[in-house]
């Protein structure tokens, strides 16, 4: 918890104005009863109630990669991350396409979106790079940072049984990933999603309700 007593206070008593709060991680749920004195419900991220198809057209129209390539989507530009993007790349031969979020980051959504599905293979501390990564069946591996989105990470790789493609430090030497059954993947992927989608028509239906009384 990053609060202090005085926001903390100030919080609660905004979120006791919420018909609903939903959160995308599970210590979420723990930190609003706790915290603020609500009850939250888990739900998807809304950047996954949508499908690979539905993102595809915003970038198919983009001209492939000439050469395959890693992509590193990196949050942390330390040398540590970037040794192993090198390494990693060496080891499967392919070139590596470094891109960011910060204040320098030159590619448009339809690119960013474009150098992600195209990948050979993605290294990512990102959550939404992780995402992505998911939903364009891409092979990755996810880089944690205590300081940084550890627990939204967690939710989704153990909610996809993906929690082999996260490494909370940086790997030492050859790493061997095994093989994702994205069927699966993405049947659960889908059941949240049939989920998450229900909760949002059931509150927006309440809400609709309750404007016209």
């Amino acid at each position: 918890w990053e609060f202090n007593s005085h926001q903390t206070r100030s919080c609660a008593a905004l979120a006791q104005r919420f018909d609903k709060i939903t959160v995308r991680e599970a210590s979420g749920i723990k930190l609003c009863h706790e915290k603020l004195g609500v009850e939250a419900e888990l739900v998807l991220d809304p950047t996954l109630l949508l499908t690979a198809d539905d993102y595809r057209p915003l970038y198919q129209e983009i001209e492939p990669e000439p050469k395959p390539y890693l992509a590193a989507y990196l949050l942390g530009h330390d040398q540590e991350r970037r040794a192993f993007c090198e390494a990693m790349a060496r080891a499967r031969g392919l070139e590596v396409r470094y891109f960011g979020a910060d204040a320098n980051a030159k590619l448009s959504i339809e690119e960013w979106l474009s150098q992600l599905n195209r990948a050979s293979l993605v290294i990512t501390d990102s959550f939404h790079g992780t995402v992505f990564s998911i939903l364009g069946h891409r092979e990755f591996i996810t880089l944690g940072h205590q300081g940084r989105g550890l627990s939204r990470l967690k939710s989704l790789l153990g909610l996809t049984a993906l929690e082999s493609r996260l490494f909370e430090e940086i790997p030492e030497g050859g790493i061997e990933l095994p093989s994702i059954e994205w069927k699966g993947v993405d049947e659960r992927l889908d059941a949240a999603r049939q989920q998450s989608l229900d909760l949002l028509k059931k509150s927006l239906d309440a809400f609709s309700s309750n404007t016209k009384q």
